[in-house]
């Protein structure tokens, strides 16, 4: 029997406060099967970033299990941990995170300079994202001269750019108009129906209408 591609079984997380404990992930289980596409909503403090950022091995958890693609994430030292997110996971956040004075070209790039991708390949991949989200022709652009919704069209060249099989999206929408925003879920959709397991954080009624699951979380536990 196949494993499911995301399985969490009663994950919980704390931070430290003051003397005592705070828990933000209280028992969560969650399966998500390779080519889904799934909302996570609910509203400020819910807890959805923490899970976003433990789904993506940016941060650790507690109690629990969680395995990726087959393989358990709790006990992975930072170096594996770093891997298993450059080889697996793109993200798309909110803020865009490009290094604004450098080129579009560069920002596409960079994941791959972290990677074992050979370096005389690295420019003609870029493009090749650059062309897959209609940006080809502003490569050689800075960052920071072009809109929002080109930024984050740029942000999700660069999360592809290593062939993840699975998109983490941080209210990815958050920063830009609705015709904007829905040109950027209508890209993530195609980005989906190409076989890429899609994870979005949201609170936006529109954004989730674009999912083909949404799970909702309160106070730290999925609760629908």
């Amino acid at each position: 029997m196949k494993q499911p591609f995301i399985q969490m079984r009663e994950v919980n997380k704390f931070y430290p406060l003051d003397k005592d404990r705070f828990q933000a992930l209280k028992g969560i289980n969650l399966t998500i099967e390779e080519g889904e596409f799934v909302a996570i909503r609910g509203r400020s403090g819910a807890g959805k970033s923490t899970l976003l950022h433990i789904l993506g091995c940016l941060d650790g958890f507690d109690e629990g299990s969680y395995t990726l693609n087959g393989r358990e994430v709790k006990g992975l030292g930072d170096g594996k941990s770093a891997r298993l997110r450059n080889e697996t996971i793109g993200f798309v956040l909110q803020d865009f995170s490009l290094v604004d004075y450098r080129s579009v070209l560069f920002n596409v790039s960079l994941p791959l300079y972290f990677g074992k991708y050979p370096s005389r390949k690295m420019k003609a991949k870029a493009m090749e994202m650059l062309k897959l989200v209609g940006l080809e022709d502003q490569a050689k652009k800075k960052a920071n001269q072009l809109s929002g919704g080109q930024r984050q069209r740029v942000a999700i060249a660069r999360a592809m750019v290593t062939d993840p099989k699975l998109i983490l999206a941080d209210e990815p929408t958050g920063a830009l108009d609705s015709r904007t925003a829905g040109e950027i879920m209508e890209l993530l959709q195609t980005l989906n129906r190409r076989g890429v397991t899609v994870v979005v954080v949201t609170h936006d009624d529109v954004v989730e209408s674009y999912a083909r699951r949404v799970v909702t979380m309160s106070d730290g536990e999925i609760v629908d």
